[in-house]
């Protein structure tokens, strides 16, 4: 369950993707908002990653969730069949208007490291999106971010335990500019000791 953060703002992650991707994004925006919402306790280390990224930002992913849909009604013209496609343009159109998608958004917003991972990705399941991204990072694991109380900048970045066995193979790679921190399970900064 992945919603791509490919960009900062969430009109720009929509108009990035193609239709496929952005309508499961919008899927799984909903999806991750029902998580979040009930907060349930992980069964497993790294189960619901996308939506930790995500707790105490509800609003912000109602926003993201909304200009993904407002891009596949309005200028996609895709149904989406629970959400009223003349409200849906109007509540879009006043979102986009007034810069929504900039306010009260998760401190990892803007983290290029977590945007890069995520193009990363798309780039691997669809080589279309090279063109788009020509400096992303070839092979980079998703990036996670974990809201924390604990951290100076909010979060701390976690791997999937999958993209963590794709590291041990070599299948998966951080940037030189990232290591991965076996002591506190999270990736950081190659300069942090």
């Amino acid at each position: 369950m992945i919603t791509w953060m490919p960009h900062i703002r969430s009109i720009a992650v929509a108009r990035s993707l193609n239709d496929d991707d952005l309508h499961q994004s919008v899927q799984e925006a909903t999806a991750i908002l029902k998580l979040v919402e009930q907060r349930p306790a992980p069964t497993a280390e790294n189960e619901w990653l996308p939506s930790q990224m995500w707790i105490g930002f509800e609003y912000a992913l109602c926003i993201h969730g909304l200009m993904l849909s407002y891009e596949l009604v309005s200028a996609r013209h895709i149904a989406v069949a629970e959400v009223p496609g003349a409200y849906l343009s109007k509540v879009g159109m006043a979102l986009e208007n007034i810069g929504a998608t900039d306010r009260s958004m998760p401190p990892w917003v803007g983290d290029l490291d977590v945007h890069r991972s995520h193009r990363s990705q798309l780039i691997a399941q669809s080589p279309a999106y090279t063109e788009k991204w020509p400096a992303t990072p070839v092979a980079m694991p998703v990036l996670w971010p974990q809201i924390v109380d604990n951290s100076p900048r909010g979060y701390r970045l976690r791997l999937s335990t999958s993209d963590l066995r794709k590291m041990r193979h070599g299948t998966r790679r951080l940037p030189a500019w990232l290591r991965y921190s076996e002591a506190s399970r999270e990736v950081v900064s190659a300069d942090e000791q």
